[in-house]
């Protein structure tokens, strides 16, 4: 188990049962917000690359490496 995931349980821990639906609905929201992979704009883009590639529209590249 990471460090990360340690101290997030600990702290989960912490909150009162009643009140962990809220916190996990909060964080859900807060991390769609600020994780620019959740946003609209990338998600449509997603949707729509998924579509073209289901449709046989996809291009194969060589990897890139950096």
């Amino acid at each position: 188990m990471t460090a990360l995931r340690l101290e997030a349980m600990t702290l989960l821990e912490q909150i009162p049962e009643e009140n962990l639906v809220k916190v996990l609905a909060a964080l859900k929201k807060f991390i769609r917000h600020e994780d620019p992979f959740w946003g609209e704009e990338n998600q449509k883009h997603l949707r729509e690359s998924i579509r073209e590639l289901n449709e046989g529209k996809g291009q194969e590249h060589d990897l890139i490496d950096a």
